[in-house]
């Protein structure tokens, strides 16, 4: 049996939600979730455009940039979600809430992403998964010796931030793009 042929998985939870409240739709040309105007693009694109940010602003600042896009990313999504459903208010598990808006992932496109560690005590959080960002930068341009994931260390970083009330600071300490069979991000508050 071949690796997507696992059997049925139903779509995350959000997901679910996009489609049970017909989220998605097109009108006047726009591709709309939630009303909101959003871009489809193929993942290569985008794996493009970091590569030609590193070679013309070099991989720090391309970090720093694709980093903060993410957090502003998961930020407002996160928001918008809390918004339309008032999970952020109604659900108190902060554990359940983490992994509702982890699903987010797979709605954009990235991957399915998992928490291994949410430690609330010791403020430490480890989110696995096989980003398709880091597969399609491995695919057309070989291993890398550092991680790629900036855009979901920023996103997953600002996630945490909404839980725990502090600045968080994501590292990936492992990445699909490294040759590992799946990304791993920590997140802890910056004071720590």
């Amino acid at each position: 049996m071949a690796e997507n042929d696992k059997g049925f998985r139903p779509p995350p939870e959000i997901v679910q939600k996009l489609m049970a409240f017909k989220a998605i739709k097109t009108r006047d040309g726009k591709f709309l979730i939630w009303d909101i105007p959003a871009f489809v693009s193929q993942m290569y694109a985008q794996v493009y455009l970091q590569r030609l940010m590193e070679h013309s602003t070099g991989k720090k600042k391309t970090m720093d940039i694709i980093y903060n896009l993410g957090r502003m990313q998961s930020g407002q999504g996160f928001r918008i979600i809390s918004e339309r459903f008032g999970y952020a208010k109604t659900l108190q598990d902060k554990k359940k809430l983490l992994e509702f808006n982890l699903g987010q992932s797979e709605m954009i496109g990235i991957g399915p992403l998992e928490p291994a560690v949410i430690d609330f005590s010791k403020e430490i959080f480890i989110i696995r998964g096989p980003a398709t960002f880091g597969t399609e930068y491995r695919r057309f341009f070989g291993q890398q010796q550092d991680a790629v994931d900036h855009f979901i260390r920023g996103g997953v970083a600002i996630l945490v931030e909404q839980l725990i009330g502090k600045k968080a600071l994501c590292i990936e300490e492992r990445c699909v793009a490294q040759g590992h069979p799946h990304c791993e991000f920590v997140v802890k508050p910056l004071d720590a």
